[in-house]
């Protein structure tokens, strides 16, 4: 948050105003006014990635940058595949994948075509105010 930087590098203040005390009332008031705009989807940007055609993909494979040739073409094609087919977009949705229970099965269809079932674990959402506000300290 900005004035809690400019306190601690041009103020030379450690006082904390996400956590002091003596600023309740102004988190109070912050915490409102982030979640009204948050309703009103104002201050978030959505990064959204471009989307891969058929044809990069199809050039992936030729270039053999996606297959099984080795170790990290296999791993680099799993991480790529479940991305794609199961939406999995962080790193760490990819390392939050489980195996017990299960979050991909395999199941047959009534016309007996395989396919694969993901269930998805449930997620907090992010509600806007002060407590689900990611602050990170830039060094």
């Amino acid at each position: 948050m900005g004035l809690q930087s400019y306190r601690c590098s041009e103020l030379q203040t450690p006082l904390n105003v996400l956590s002091h005390k003596e600023f309740q009332g102004f988190r109070q008031v912050l915490d409102s006014e982030m979640n009204r705009l948050s309703s009103l989807e104002l201050g978030s940007k959505t990064k959204q990635a471009e989307v891969i055609t058929k044809d990069q993909i199809a050039l992936l494979w030729k270039m053999k940058l996606l297959g099984d040739y080795s170790p990290r073409v296999l791993v680099r094609t799993m991480v790529f595949l479940n991305g794609k087919h199961f939406a999995l977009r962080s790193g760490m949705e990819h390392r939050a994948l489980h195996f017990d229970p299960p979050q991909i099965t395999l199941h047959k269809s009534l016309g007996e075509t395989l396919y694969l079932k993901f269930v998805e674990d449930v997620l907090k959402s992010n509600l806007g105010g002060l407590k689900h506000h990611r602050v990170r300290r830039k060094r």
